[in-house]
């Protein structure tokens, strides 16, 4: 074990979950494309069909990557917590915002505000059993990477949806959602 250990910090891992994770992430990205790109010339079934086996893919490989300890401490930490406080913006925002509904849906007390002043004001109302869920496809954006920080130093706990298993949300992050 103690080469293993050796060897995933060598390549700056912090550790075993962040390498397994990463490693998993790679082999996800070499398997081949099984599906086309829409062209100009396709018909509208062509184009429902492309979509669809977009969609089936990305969920396929976000499976093989996510890993179902995180996905049942992140239940756990939600079910537990008073108020669940998301951030995002951009193209995460639509996430972030879409998981407020789905929260509100299963009787979970969420928020989410699209103005970034507002998601300050947010965060800085956190308290020790709320939860701040940071949505961040890049893992650098700085307001969210700024909101999630604040959020842990209040004593919240923290969880990032992310693309990169390495990215600095992660660092903030008592909770990592690893998608593909």
């Amino acid at each position: 074990m103690a080469t293993v250990s050796r060897f995933y910090r060598s390549l700056l891992f912090e550790n075993y979950q962040h390498f397994r994770i990463k490693l998993a992430q790679d082999l996800a990205s070499t398997i081949p494309e099984i599906y086309e790109d829409i062209e100009t010339h396709d018909s509208p079934a062509a184009i429902v069909r492309k979509v669809f086996q977009k969609n089936i893919k990305s969920l396929q490989d976000t499976q093989k990557i996510l890993g179902a300890d995180s996905m049942l401490r992140a239940a756990r930490a939600i079910n537990k917590t008073k108020t669940v406080h998301l951030f995002g913006v951009g193209g995460s925002a639509a996430i972030a915002a879409d998981a407020r509904l789905k929260f509100m849906h299963l009787g979970i007390n969420a928020v989410y505000y699209d103005d970034i002043c507002v998601q300050l004001i947010s965060t800085l109302s956190l308290k020790k059993d709320e939860t701040a869920i940071g949505v961040s496809h890049s893992g650098k954006t700085k307001s969210t990477l700024d909101f999630l920080f604040l959020a842990k130093k209040l004593g919240a706990n923290t969880i990032c949806i992310t693309n990169y298993a390495n990215s600095p949300i992660t660092k903030f992050s008592d909770i990592c959602l690893l998608t593909a």
